[in-house]
């Protein structure tokens, strides 16, 4: 019964795209898939032999994320590990220093939004692992 819900609720064709279904077999760790199921990002993770249209690579370490999208369904998101922080539009890396530094697990910063005319508070994360500042979905 579990394992026909993990089946449902993971996009198989992807994942066997990335060369982690084969078989009938998820070959990611239960930790992994119960992070992806939680909506949360597993650990890092080696895909080998990524082939696209215009590109292939060898080998890319990533982390990944499972994005329910209402056009494509469930998908996978790829994080990879980036070379430097890219910093959201109007924060600061002062801003980000308790979270980079691991003082802080989030950060939360008030945004204008112009089509309502109020704030809004957003929520960043950072994962040190890929260099990775992303917001926090709701």
């Amino acid at each position: 019964m579990e394992k026909m819900m993990i089946m449902e609720a993971l996009p198989v064709a992807e994942l066997s795209r990335l060369g982690l279904y084969k078989d009938g077999k998820h070959l990611l760790s239960p930790e992994d898939i119960t992070a992806l199921l939680a909506g949360r990002r597993t650990s890092l993770v080696n895909l080998k032999n990524l082939v696209g249209e215009a590109f292939t690579i060898a080998s890319l370490d990533v982390k990944l994320s499972l994005h329910q999208s209402g056009r494509w369904g469930d998908e996978i998101m790829l994080h990879p590990i980036y070379k430097e922080i890219t910093l959201a539009k109007g924060m600061t890396e002062e801003e980000l220093w308790p979270i980079l530094t691991g003082e802080q697990t989030n950060l939360v910063k008030a945004v204008h939004n112009p089509s309502t005319g109020s704030d809004q508070s957003l929520v960043f994360e950072y994962d040190g692992e890929t260099k990775d500042l992303f917001l926090m979905t709701p």
